[in-house]
């Protein structure tokens, strides 16, 4: 978001928020308005909070928030964690 590009890795982080929708069945920060929300993942490091129904997803989600970009795992690197997830 800071520097307007999206790459693999804001695919990465949509996909973490898209988790956490599905487990949580909430919207996240909904107690924002989009651009509060923006400013407050970029400068207050706002992040989603555990969902705590999977430890397993909720350590996936918070890879795929990391803030550097560059320490997000890729989709290939997810899929192995994912498949061993027995829901």
């Amino acid at each position: 978001m800071e520097n307007g590009s999206f790459s693999n890795a804001s695919d990465i982080w949509s996909y973490a928020i898209l988790l956490w929708e599905l487990f949580t069945r909430r919207i996240p920060f909904d107690n924002f308005t989009p651009m509060q929300c923006g400013l407050k993942i970029v400068q207050d490091h706002l992040r989603l909070p555990l969902t705590g129904l999977s430890t397993h997803i909720d350590k996936i989600i918070q890879l795929c928030t990391h803030d550097d970009p560059t320490k997000r795992p890729s989709f290939d690197a997810i899929l192995p964690i994912l498949e061993k997830i027995h829901f």
